[in-house]
């Protein structure tokens, strides 16, 4: 999917993004190999947009304070905003694969820049550089979970219990030991 990423199409139109293909109830859509349908979008902040942002965030600096702190639901409402749509809708515009978030907040970010002042030349520069740093940070949140879910992950199979042929419902005596293993829960059949 080509972008143009020129300073006219930056300032006149807005900066490219790719977006989701929503069904008729909102929902993503997906080919055949269960990838994003997406299209060519466009994220332009313009005096309008600006003047709802602040009646919705309070100012410019507020938005991006809260980018920090409540990032998905603010990322949604500036899209929401910026496109004049529901949150949900403009949620669901995001890719649900590996770039989507990340290209989307780089977007809306150089979006702002422009909008704040900073040369659509310099942006168009600024963009690819912005985008593989969100990537990358990505990326890192994700092996950084995937590693945390590794490590408390319960085994595939539980460890064996010793045949239950025996029926001594007695439990042991002082100085004799359980077969069972103590760490896992057992249900009696």
């Amino acid at each position: 999917m080509d972008m143009d990423f020129t300073p006219v199409t930056l300032r006149n139109i807005g900066v490219p993004l790719r977006l989701a293909v929503l069904d008729l109830d909102g929902k993503e859509t997906y080919d055949a190999g269960g990838k994003p349908i997406t299209e060519t979008g466009h994220l332009r902040f313009d005096n309008n947009v600006l003047a709802e942002f602040e009646a919705t965030f309070g100012s410019v600096q507020k938005f991006v304070d809260a980018i920090d702190t409540a990032p998905y639901q603010t990322l949604r409402m500036a899209l929401a905003v910026a496109w004049e749509v529901e949150p949900r809708i403009a949620a669901n515009r995001i890719p649900n694969d590996e770039n989507g978030l990340a290209d989307t907040v780089a977007a809306l970010f150089v979006a702002l820049a422009i909008s704040q002042g900073v040369d659509p030349t310099r942006a168009a520069t600024a963009y690819p550089a912005t985008v593989t740093a969100l990537r990358e940070a990505q990326a890192s949140i994700t092996a950084d979970l995937s590693g945390l879910l590794d490590s408390i992950a319960m085994p595939s199979t539980p460890p064996s219990v010793e045949s239950t042929s025996e029926t001594n419902s007695e439990p042991p005596s002082d100085g004799e030991t359980s077969s069972v293993d103590e760490s896992f829960p057992t249900v009696a059949v």
